[in-house]
């Protein structure tokens, strides 16, 4: 097996429109539901984070799960920038995370990856980590 690094995406609160902002200070979450969904194995960690920040954290049985579930309850989620960028909608926020964190993703193939797939590598990672401009009319994290 034969792992390529593809790039990073950082954490970000997802805040569908209509949701207030976290609050200042030590517990900027205390008292709101919170979804969580990380495409690794840092779930423990970020729960017990937003719990600390005062969340009640919940677990989105997927990424686009906990983005939709978020939305229809107007709640926020902490999932990668990747994944929001994918499915935020106009009026949707993207703050920077309360929860330091990123996910790190990477192309795993047999060897010898074939010529063909390693020309189309950076092309697969612009479109997968969406580097490009976010959704029109959400706002980027700051």
């Amino acid at each position: 097996m034969q792992g390529t690094l593809l790039g990073v995406s950082p954490l970000i609160l997802f805040l569908p429109e209509g949701s207030a902002p976290p609050r200042e200070g030590k517990r900027p979450l205390a008292g709101r539901t919170v979804l969580y969904s990380t495409i690794d194995l840092t779930a423990e960690t970020v729960r017990a984070r937003l719990s600390a920040l005062g969340a009640a954290p919940r677990p989105g049985p997927t990424i686009e799960a906990a983005l939709r579930i978020a939305r229809h309850r107007g709640t926020p989620a902490l999932v990668p920038l990747l994944a929001a960028r994918w499915w935020a909608r106009a009026g949707d926020r993207l703050l920077p995370s309360p929860v330091p964190g990123q996910v790190t993703l990477s192309l795993l193939t047999r060897p010898p990856r074939p010529a063909a797939l390693t020309r189309s590598l950076p092309g697969i990672a612009e479109r997968v980590l969406g580097d490009g401009p976010a959704a029109p009319g959400t706002a980027e994290p700051e």
